[in-house]
């Protein structure tokens, strides 16, 4: 699984930018996925963000909760020290913006494969382009 998937993942477009405008804004961020470790080893390797979220990496094969249950998203926000309310979820699955309104943190829905009704229906703020994503977080 995780030679294919290294030769075929691609990064979101303009996710370094806005990376990029929430470092300059002290905002501090993670990874917290379904996925386990190695294969965030692969995906953020490839794409060239394992060093920018090194330390900040969450999985749910680590932690033993999976979205949609919420408990991964509030392991992450403990561990980084946030509380839930200040926190915002940015996800493109259904469990992940079904956890976040679980949780209690805002989502924006990053549109990819995932119809935005979908994401909607539980909350999640619908955006198809990450250079959007500094303004929709007031930065």
């Amino acid at each position: 699984m995780c030679d294919g998937l290294a030769r075929e993942v691609e990064a979101i477009p303009d996710i370094e930018r806005a990376l990029d405008a929430l470092e300059a804004h002290d905002v501090p961020f993670c990874v917290a996925s379904n996925g386990p470790m190695r294969k965030m080893q692969v995906t953020l390797g490839r794409t060239g963000l394992w060093e920018r979220c090194e330390g900040r990496l969450f999985s749910t094969h680590d932690v033993g909760i999976a979205k949609p249950d919420p408990g991964l998203f509030l392991h992450a926000a403990h561990t980084m020290g946030v509380s839930p309310a200040n926190c915002t979820v940015v996800e493109d699955s259904v469990s992940g913006a079904l956890a976040a309104s679980r949780a209690g943190m805002r989502c924006f829905g990053y549109i990819a494969d995932t119809p935005p009704e979908r994401l909607t229906q539980h909350g999640a703020i619908p955006f198809d382009d990450m250079t959007t994503l500094p303004a929709l977080l007031d930065l």
